[in-house]
This record gives structure tokens, C-alpha cells and sequence, in this order.
């Protein structure tokens, strides 16, 4: 019985049907097979379609099964065969090309129609790049390389007569399909048919369609980076200002919100529902400003984000020409055009570009630094990095696959400092700082407006110092040179950069200075580090791991036993208030409470050494096995558990060669090994029952003992029965100081007895010395 084709079989064969027709070069019957191609792959999109249990649209063509990739990646596959085959017929006859170029618009559903999950749409709209990316192979294999009589030996990629006259009619049909796409947002989505009154079904609406947008305008500066890559001069020109003018062509309409901290709006704010949106949006606007609506609201989130993508993508495209990837100058151009906002609908009256001003362009770097975590793949900062990341991809050089080897593309916008400097160098004004640090200074005093909080405004003082320390380097010179004006010096700029920047980090710093000695010493942090330690302490011993079986107990009222003190010094004023004003080191609790429980520790170790001991002469080394037969009698008198600590660098030694070289010669003793965690010593092996440690002893001393010996350690409180650690912040001045604890501790020991016994020195004692 012949089995019946797949989806996936049949939509090749449409596809197949289709190409046919583009070589032929049949446009009739392309239009007739691109028509039923696209319907049926509509069809397999609605028949897939269902919602989570949450409301959000899924499509079971998501499920990848068992195949390398899901069902609906291998449909949208098929176009790219057909997006090559028709760049290849640009010169015979563009209709292929230009029909193709709405294949996005035609697949995704209207409003009336069931709706697409964020998976599927993300992915339609990735045809755009995919056909940029074809679009320029074909051109790059029809270039050739051209230096005018006129102009400096520089190569320039330039195509042939009839080839660029076709390229040149087919791009703004291109462009015009891409841009096509962006209205109809607001007719899936329902921006319009959603009444005012219902703000929470409204602020949904425009939640439900960020993906959709945030995914065109990546594409958008996507489908500018292929062209620039490529030395593509016309497609640049085309994509640079679709992507400036990309909010006009979205047609929002809406006013945006007055904030008086626009910039701290962040996308995810999108995470929230309108009430906890509207919260938020209230603390950044002014003092008797009127509440948002949502579409004011959202407006300037994707304001913002718009401005984000101009930014990095300027940053990226002028790395290019920094660090000398591409032959000409047209990644600094073409920065310098973004930056500027050459063809937006604003600049497009009269013959002037206003130029971005430096506290503009540093308000809007500052921005990135509070967007999020760079790896948190959930925030927005996050986002930003993949950006920029996705975008240098392109520039990667071949490798051979398997090898390892180290990428030279970009990790994410740390790696875009020196475009940044060159940016904010070409801003400088002829005097002063443009308000910069009055601005910064304002912004400082009020923290509480930032996403994080004096976080954020510590990750913008760590991006200050980033931005000097490449200025250092003058890596951003040079290279740069068309991004700045034609009476600018690189150098200078540069200098008088750094003079603004030092004023800048200043005024932050200065204002949080202030700050810090007026906030008090939390009691929240100094009592959640006494916890810290109290769980510690009583969790056991950890340094003493030769002592098995001991209680730690607290106990409930207060005990005659001396005080015991500890401190710890250089300890930061900054990480003891709240909120905390400076990172504190990795693992910076598990130090303290580790140095803390060592020092209580050390105290139980010092009791034991005050106890007596019976002191035993053996002439016989412990590598020995007589000595094993010698010490039965004061084993048997210690009791269960017995323990011989020895010394780790004379008798250790050469017991560990004896334990281990036993198999040359057999002895007659029970020697096994035990899993036990190192502390003050050193398990070495477990011989006839005893258990051996190596330690810092005099050389020839032995103790003998039982591990029961320490049955119990108490802890008193100071003043407070209960709390039996003492914990306070002294402070040395005005931003550091101690943290010093106190406590009471008794230790309860057994009445078995403790041998130390007296061996001579190995008989190898002599050769060890000689290898250390």
C-alpha cells in the first residue's frame, strides 16, 4: 500500500512547482503556483492551531518530534530555495523577486483569523533577512572591483551596467514589501478596535504585539548590517534610513508619555499587567503629571527600544572600520547617517542634520548599563547583547568544522567600547560638558528612578571607567575619522573626552560619597549575617575532623566562661547598608562565616591541647609494623574510635609511602581507606582500627586518643541568652571598618586518656628532607 506524503512532502513539491516556473521564467504561472504554495502553507498553520492552558497561542507544528528540526522551520525552509532562484533571475525579470518579497505579509494571519504563536511570527518574519542574505550572494558574485582615475587607490565593489540598473529598480520594491509589514500590526494585534475605556484589554493588545515589533526592528538592522557587510552602498542607504525611519512607518500614532525619566522605561515593564505598569510609569513622571494611557505608554517603550537599535547599530557597523574588517569606510558612514537620523521624516525638511549632543548620546549608552544582567537571557539587557552578537555573526571567517577555535566575532556590547568612545568623541561640544554632569549629578540623588537602584548607578560608574581605559588604548582613532566633523581632531576629541568623563564620574561618585555617610548601618544585613554564623557554628565541627560524634548545642542562659573576641577588618560601609551601595565579593558571606567558624574552632583545639596527656616512649616508627603491636595496649585504653595524629611532613610521609607501597611487601595489618573530608589535618589511612591524620606536629610526636573524646560544645550569650553570637559593625571611618563578634563557649571532654608518644625519627627522615 503506497503511503500518503507528508506536509512536509507536499509543500516541498509546491515549492519544486515553483521554482520551476522562475526558471522558466513563466511569471504567469509562477503567480498561480506561488499562490497555492502560500495557501497551503497557510492551511498548515490554521489546522495546527491551539492555546495553552495559560491563553497563549500554540501551534503543534512547534512539536519536533524526533527530527532535527520542528515542522514549521522545515516549511519556511522552502523559500529560501525559492529567494536564490529568483535573486538569480533580477536581471531577466524582477517580478519573481518582488512577488516573493511579501511572502512574510501573505503568511501571517489577520485579526479574524486564529492567531500565530510568537515562535511561528518570529520566524516568518526572519524571511526578510533570509532573502537579504541571498540577495547580496548574487550581487557579490556579479561584482567586480573598480578603482576610480580620480580618487585614492582604495577598492570599490561596483556592478556591471545592466546588473545595477535591475538591482536599482528592484530595491525599493524590497524595501517597500519589508516596510509593508509594519502597519499591520496594529490590525492583528487590535490596536484600533480596542475602546479606550478598557485600559486593561487595551495595555494586553500592545503587550501581545511587542514580539512582533521587536523582532521587525531587529530584522530591520539586521537586513542594514548584511548590506554593510556586503560594501552593498545602495542597499546600506536603503535599510539605514528604513531603519531611522522605521517609528514613522510603524504608524503609532499615539502620544507618548511626558516622563520625566523616559529613559528608564524598559520593555520589561511589558512582563506586568496596566496596574503594575501604570505604577511604574507614575514614579518616573512628574511630580503632578497626569497617569498614562496604555498607548502613551507604549509609545515610548518602543521609542526607546527604536533609539536602543539606532545606537548599537552605529556602534557595530563603525567596529567594522575600527578594527579594519571591511576595505572601505562604509560602516563609519553609515553610522554617522544613524546617528544623525539622516532620512527621518524630522531631518527631512531642509538641508541640515541636527547632530546627536553628548549628554543625549551618554543618557542613551547609560541606558544599556540599566537595561539588565548581560547573561540573564530574560532581560532586556540580555536581548540587546544577542542583538548585537547575532548581527557580528555574519562577519565570522570560515573555519573548518570541528576544530576548535577562538571566535573573533563579538560577545555583546562590553566589546563595542571603543565604537562608543569614538561616538561620544565626535559629540563633544566646542565648551563645556553639554550639562553632563549636572545631569548625572540630578539623576544620582534620585536612584530610586533607576531600574536597579544604586546598582545601576554603579554599572554606569564601571562603564565610565571602561570607556577611559580604552580611550588609553586609541583604538577607536583613526579608522573612525568619518564619523567626526571635518574641522574635529580624533585626538583632541579624545582628550577632552576624558576631561568629561573624570567630571562625570565625579559628580556620581561624589553624590553617593554623601550619601553613604549619611545612611545608617543596617540591622537587616548585620542580622542576617548573625544567622549566617549561628546556623554555621551549630552545624558541627569542620576544621577538628578527627573528633566524630559531637554535639553543638546553644545554650539558654548565660555562662561564666570568658568572652571569646573575633574580627574581621577592611570590611566596606558600603555593603552593610540598605540598599547595598557596592557589590561585595564573590562568596563574601561564605568567607566571613568560614573564618569566623575556623577562629571558634581553633579555641576547642586550644582546649584540647591544655588537657593532659601521658607521654609514652616507643623506639620504633610508625612506618614499622612492629609499631602497630606496640601501641594495641594504649589503643585498647582510649577506647572506641581511636585516633593517631602524627606529623604531616616527617612520619606522615613516610607512612603514606609505607601505606602505599605495601603491595612490594606484604605486612600482617588490617589497612583500609576512608572517605574523609580534610580540616586542620589530613586523613592518611586507617590502620588496625585507628584512624591516622597528618597534621603541623613536632617531628617524632604521636597522639593517641579517641575520637568520642570531645562529647559536646556549648555556646553561652554575651548579654543575651538568646543569642549566643554577639555580631556589630565598627566603623574605622567614614567608609570602612570591622565586623567584630563575640561569644561564650564551653567544650565538655571525655575522661579516656591521651597518649603522646615519643618515636624516633623515620629512617628516611633524612632522605625527605633532602627532597623538599
Amino acid at each position: 500500500m503506497r503511503e500518503l506524503p507528508t506536509p512536509d512532502q507536499i509543500l516541498e513539491e509546491l515549492a519544486d512547482k515553483t521554482a520551476a516556473t522562475i526558471e522558466r521564467l513563466a511569471p504567469v504561472a509562477f503567480d498561480a503556483a506561488w499562490d497555492e504554495m502560500v495557501r497551503y502553507h497557510r492551511f498548515l498553520h490554521a489546522i495546527n492551531v491551539t492555546r495553552r492552558p495559560d491563553g497563549t497561542a500554540f501551534n503543534y507544528s512547534e512539536v519536533q518530534g524526533a527530527a532535527w528540526h520542528a515542522p514549521y522551520q522545515t516549511w519556511l525552509r522552502q523559500y529560501g530555495r525559492l529567494f536564490e532562484r529568483a535573486a538569480d533571475r533580477i536581471p531577466d525579470d524582477s517580478h519573481f523577486i518582488k512577488r516573493l518579497a511579501y511572502a512574510p505579509l501573505r503568511l501571517l494571519p489577520s485579526r479574524k483569523e486564529p492567531s500565530l504563536s510568537i515562535n511561528i511570527i518570529t520566524s516568518i518574519l526572519d524571511l526578510g533577512p533570509a532573502m537579504m542574505h541571498r540577495i547580496e550572494a548574487w550581487k557579490t558574485k556579479r561584482t567586480t572591483i573598480e578603482t576610480s582615475a580620480n580618487e585614492p587607490a582604495q577598492p570599490r565593489l561596483r556592478l556591471a551596467g545592466s546588473d545595477a540598473k535591475a538591482y536599482s529598480s528592484v530595491l525599493p520594491d524590497l524595501i517597500g514589501a519589508w516596510e509593508a509589514l509594519l502597519p499591520t500590526a496594529s490590525s492583528i494585534y487590535g490596536w484600533r478596535e480596542t475602546r479606550k475605556q478598557e485600559s486593561e484589554l487595551w495595555w494586553n493588545e500592545f503587550r501581545a504585539s511587542w514580539p512582533f515589533l521587536w523582532q521587525h526592528l531587529k530584522n530591520t538592522a539586521y537586513c542594514l548590517a548584511v548590506a554593510v557587510w556586503n560594501e552593498d552602498d545602495e542597499g546600506a542607504d536603503y535599510f539605514q534610513e528604513a531603519l531611522v525611519r522605521w517609528l514613522d512607518t510603524l504608524g503609532l500614532r499615539h502620544p507618548y508619555s511626558e516622563l520625566r525619566h523616559r529613559r528608564h522605561l524598559l520593555p520589561d515593564i511589558l512582563d506586568a499587567n496596566w496596574g503594575e505598569a501604570k505604577a511604574t510609569a507614575r514614579s518616573l513622571s512628574y511630580e503632578f503629571a497626569s497617569d498614562p494611557q496604555p498607548d502613551e505608554l507604549f509609545t515610548t517603550i518602543v521609542r526607546n527600544a527604536h533609539q536602543d537599535v539606532i545606537m548599537l547599530s552605529a556602534a557595530l557597523l563603525l567596529s567594522w572600520s575600527i578594527n579594519n574588517k571591511q576595505a572601505s569606510d562604509i560602516g563609519a558612514r553609515n553610522a554617522r547617517a544613524l546617528l544623525d537620523h539622516k532620512g527621518s521624516r524630522e531631518n527631512s525638511i531642509g538641508p541640515h542634520v541636527r547632530p546627536p549632543q553628548l549628554h543625549s548620546l551618554f543618557l542613551d549608552l547609560a541606558r544599556f548599563e540599566t537595561a539588565g544582567e548581560r547573561f540573564d537571557e530574560t532581560s532586556y539587557g540580555g536581548e540587546l547583547d544577542r542583538l548585537v552578537t547575532t548581527m557580528d555573526n555574519m562577519t565570522e571567517r570560515r573555519v573548518v568544522p570541528g576544530r576548535v577555535f577562538t571566535p573573533s566575532t563579538i560577545n555583546g556590547r562590553e566589546d563595542l567600547t571603543s565604537s562608543f568612545v569614538a561616538i561620544l568623541a565626535s559629540s563633544i561640544p566646542n565648551s563645556g560638558d553639554d550639562g553632563l554632569s549636572d545631569r548625572l549629578r540630578k539623576l544620582s540623588a534620585d536612584v530610586s528612578v533607576l531600574p536597579n537602584g544604586d546598582r545601576a548607578l554603579r554599572a554606569i560608574v564601571q562603564k565610565i571607567d571602561t570607556l577611559l581605559k580604552s580611550i588609553q588604548s586609541e583604538r577607536s582613532l583613526g579608522s573612525a575619522k568619518p564619523l567626526y566633523a571635518a574641522t574635529q581632531d580624533p585626538k583632541l576629541a579624545s582628550m577632552r573626552l576624558v576631561e568629561i568623563l573624570d567630571s562625570a564620574r565625579s559628580a556620581i561618585e561624589d553624590v553617593r560619597s554623601d550619601l553613604l555617610k549619611s545612611l545608617p548601618i543596617s540591622n537587616q544585613v548585620v542580622e542576617e549575617l548573625r544567622d549566617a554564623l549561628k546556623a554555621s557554628f551549630l552545624e558541627g565541627l569542620s576544621q577538628l575532623n578527627f573528633f566524630q560524634g559531637v554535639k553543638i548545642v546553644q545554650q539558654k542562659f548565660v555562662s561564666a566562661d570568658p568572652v571569646a573576641y573575633g574580627a574581621m577588618e577592611g570590611i566596606s560601609k558600603a555593603q552593610m547598608v540598605l540598599p547595598p551601595m557596592e557589590t561585595p565579593p564573590v562568596n563574601f558571606v561564605e568567607f566571613l562565616v568560614s573564618n569566623f567558624r575556623t577562629w571558634a574552632e581553633m579555641r576547642v583545639w586550644n582546649s584540647f591541647l591544655g588537657r593532659p596527656r601521658v607521654q609514652v616512649k616507643l623506639d620504633l616508627a610508625v612506618e614499622k609494623e612492629a609499631f602497630w603491636k606496640g601501641i594495641k595496649p594504649y589503643v585498647d585504653q582510649v577506647g572506641v574510635r581511636p585516633v593517631l595524629t602524627i606529623s604531616r611532613t616527617a612520619e606522615g610521609r613516610a607512612l603514606r609511602r609505607f601505606v602505599w607501597g605495601r603491595g612490594a611487601t606484604p605486612v600482617a595489618l588490617n589497612i583500609a581507606r576512608k572517605e574523609v573530608v580534610d580540616g586542620l589535618a589530613s586523613y592518611i589511612a586507617t590502620i588496625e582500627g585507628v584512624d591516622i591524620f597528618g597534621m603541623d606536629m613536632p617531628v617524632g610526636t604521636a597522639w593517641l586518643f579517641s575520637a568520642e573524646l570531645l562529647r559536646q560544645v556549648s555556646y553561652f550569650g554575651v548579654n543575651d541568652p538568646s543569642q549566643f553570637i554577639d555580631l556589630e559593625y565598627v566603623a574605622s571611618d567614614e567608609f570602612t571598618g570591622s565586623l567584630q563578634i563575640s561569644y561564650r563557649q564551653a567544650s565538655i571532654w571525655g575522661t579516656t586518656p591521651i597518649f603522646e608518644i615519643i618515636t624516633p625519627d623515620p629512617d628516611d627522615l633524612n632522605d625527605e628532607r633532602t627532597d623538599q
